[in-house]
């Protein structure tokens, strides 16, 4: 979605049924690099307000859970002082509702590190959180616990994109690198899609995909 009230920067934005509410990140008041503010609308996109707004995080991802008690987001920490990044990781905030309507969170605390900018998504019961870890491996971190546990364990691979299922699966797209064109940066790379049981026992298994093709999943 194109907004021209901040020079037509694409946002993308989440609904969250329970309170008719849609989250994004927002960058309008901050011109500085750790510039994302957490940010609630109503269901028409006319009224927002800001929940969060914690200057030295660069929001990569963001997800509701099912139940709507809190925020989890996937985020780079920096030092201001020294331009040095502090963490890279999952972070998550308890939401303060009036009504049904979220009017702000907590302090955004964090609970482990990631890997890059990773996608990240709840499980149906909001008691875990999926994520790609250091390693590139997804791992699920349970909140009961503060344990994280790699499920998928593939060395050399990249493991990306992960969507929970309500039926105990979690799919994902596992990522290669095929080839550099010439002298440039840019990668390509294969993306299969495969799921795999939440709890990682058993083999994943392919859903789609082969060798020169990229597939990847819209939250």
């Amino acid at each position: 979605v194109g907004d021209p009230t901040h020079g037509g920067v694409p946002r993308f934005f989440l609904w969250h049924g329970a309170g008719g509410s849609v989250l994004h990140v927002d960058n309008q008041n901050r011109p500085d690099r750790w510039s994302n503010e957490l940010v609630a609308a109503d269901e028409e996109c006319a009224a927002s307000i800001v929940l969060s707004n914690e200057g030295n995080k660069f929001i990569a991802d963001k997800r509701w859970p099912p139940d709507g008690n809190m925020i989890a987001v996937s985020a780079e920490e920096y030092d201001p002082a020294t331009n040095t990044l502090v963490h890279n990781g999952i972070y998550v905030a308890d939401v303060i509702y009036t009504g049904n309507r979220p009017t702000g969170v907590s302090s955004l605390r964090h609970l482990t590190e990631a890997g890059g900018s990773t996608a990240l998504d709840w499980s149906p019961d909001s008691g875990k959180i999926v994520y790609t870890d250091a390693a590139g491996d997804l791992a699920v971190y349970t909140l009961a616990t503060g344990i994280s546990v790699n499920i998928t364990n593939t060395p050399g691979r990249s493991e990306q994109g992960a969507t929970w299922s309500s039926r105990g699966r979690i799919a994902y797209h596992r990522v290669s690198e095929v080839s550099r064109s010439g002298n440039r940066t840019d990668v390509f790379s294969n993306k299969v899609l495969y799921k795999i049981k939440a709890d990682g026992t058993g083999k994943a298994t392919k859903i789609i995909g082969a060798t020169g093709q990229s597939w990847g999943f819209n939250h």
